[in-house]
Parts: C-alpha cells; structure tokens; sequence
C-alpha cells in the first residue's frame, strides 16, 4: 500500500506563527475554548505539528480553532483563512453572511491576486475610449 502524502497546511502555519505562541500555548487555548462549550479536549502539543503537516483536526476541533486563533488576533479567523477550505462542514453556507464576506474580503485582498485583478481590469479597459488612462490611474492605485 502505498503511503499517503499530506499537503502541509500553509494556512493555518501562517495563522500560528503570527500567534506567536509555542504548540503548548496553541494546544491549551483551544482546549480552554473546548472547556467553555463543555467539550474535554486531550490534546497536547504533539496535535499541532501534524494539524501544520495537513492532517485535518477533528470535525469537533475545526470551530475551536478557529476561535482560539481570533482571540489571540483580536479579529475574526475563518475555516478559509486556516486552510479549512476542504472541510464542508466549516465552509461558509448561505445564512454564514459574515464568514463569507470576511472570506471574499481576504481573497480580494491577497497579493498574488492583483495580477489576475489587472488583468480583468486591462480587458474592461479596452472597450472603453481612453482606456490608457484608465489604466495609467490603475496602476497608481495598485502601488
């Protein structure tokens, strides 16, 4: 049988290491958080080097994550944002409006979109009169 290869969760190894916390302070926040929905969480801080080597937590786990992460970011942290975007459960629904707008925002914002974001924008550009100048005022908003 083959071994099965994991996709290291660059996400989620993004969000702790702007934490700033140790595996054990990682592991402890989310079994606090655990505690207060009245969850007994076991974990240690041998979880996180595997949750960071892509294995995916526990289904239960994902939400404690996730708001361990926003309270020590002091800012809303989504299943998106921690590499969770496999994972159907914590994917934004319908009713989820501002999970989904925070997940859009973030995917508007990220810098290796702003080559696609021009590229949209110098097509639409082209079909206007004057599109140079729309373009030239572009990439003075982009820099």
């Amino acid at each position: 049988m083959a071994a099965r290869t994991r996709t290291p969760n660059t996400a989620l190894a993004g969000l702790f290491a702007e934490t700033g916390w140790t595996r054990g302070q990682f592991s402890r926040a989310i079994g606090r958080v655990g505690a207060e929905v009245g969850l007994a969480m076991s974990y240690d801080e041998s979880a996180v080097p595997h949750w960071l080597a892509g294995t995916m937590p526990r289904k239960s786990v994902r939400p404690l994550m996730l708001e361990a992460l926003s309270r020590k970011l002091a800012r809303p942290v989504t299943a998106f944002e921690a590499g969770f975007t496999n994972s159907p459960d914590l994917c934004p629904t319908p009713t989820d409006t501002v999970a989904g707008l925070v997940d859009l925002g973030s995917a508007d914002m990220d810098p290796s979109r702003r080559a696609l974001l021009g590229t949209g924008l110098f097509s639409v550009a082209m079909a206007i009169p004057g599109w140079p100048d729309v373009l030239d005022r572009f990439k003075l908003w982009i820099s």
